[in-house]
């Protein structure tokens, strides 16, 4: 089954995604990494209501915002925008992280979204799927199937650091991989190739 978060149009998608995106990835270096992180949040905040009450807001937020997986490469797309691109990507994979199953979290971001539009569901339904998915390569990494070089765009994990979750590709060679971070000071983490397992981004897509 594939869930429609995918627009049809690489060159419209990306252009609506733009300005949206600003403001959820400033939310996301505010709030996405550590020691500040509502995805792996300290042991006083796991489990408050309003913490869940918050996260289901920002996907509000992003699903209004028009933040949209989009992979499908515009024709004669520049190297900003594709960096753009993958960077709007990478913002929904750390929002479907944001859930992990968290009914609180689902049923506010149903309460704010549903209303709004019936079929727009589709998009909060990945999220959803998405994020179970996610969450289980989390827990064990011998579920990222794929080719063995994912390549820009494509998802990864560094087994041993469990707490980064599953992060998008942005930069990859042969000796040191680059994954996107989403903190104020800096925009990408690297870690050698040989210890990152990847996987397609169309393995989310499925």
């Amino acid at each position: 089954m594939t869930f429609d978060a995918v627009s049809p149009n690489g060159t419209v998608a990306a252009t609506i995604a733009t300005s949206g995106a600003k403001t959820a990835s400033g939310i996301a270096r505010n709030l996405f990494e550590a020691p500040n992180s509502i995805i792996y949040p300290s042991e006083d905040l796991a489990d408050a209501d309003e913490l869940a009450r918050l996260k289901g807001l920002i996907l509000w937020l992003a699903w209004d915002s028009g933040i949209r997986v989009t992979l499908k490469k515009p024709y004669q797309e520049s190297s900003e925008e594709r960096d753009e691109r993958v960077r709007t990507n990478a913002l929904m994979v750390a929002l479907a992280q944001v859930i992990k199953g968290d009914k609180v979290v689902e049923e506010e971001a149903k309460a704010s979204i549903g209303p709004m539009s019936s079929s727009e569901m589709d998009w909060l339904n990945w999220v959803l799927a998405t994020g179970e998915t996610l969450h289980g390569m989390v827990i064990d990494p011998g579920l990222m199937i794929g080719a063995k070089s994912a390549g820009l765009g494509g998802i990864a994990l560094v087994p041993s650091k469990p707490d980064l979750g599953v992060r998008v590709i942005l930069r990859e060679d042969a000796t040191k991989t680059s994954l996107v971070y989403f903190a104020a000071s800096k925009d990408h983490i690297a870690y050698q190739t040989k210890v990152i397992k990847t996987a397609p981004f169309e393995m989310l897509m499925i």
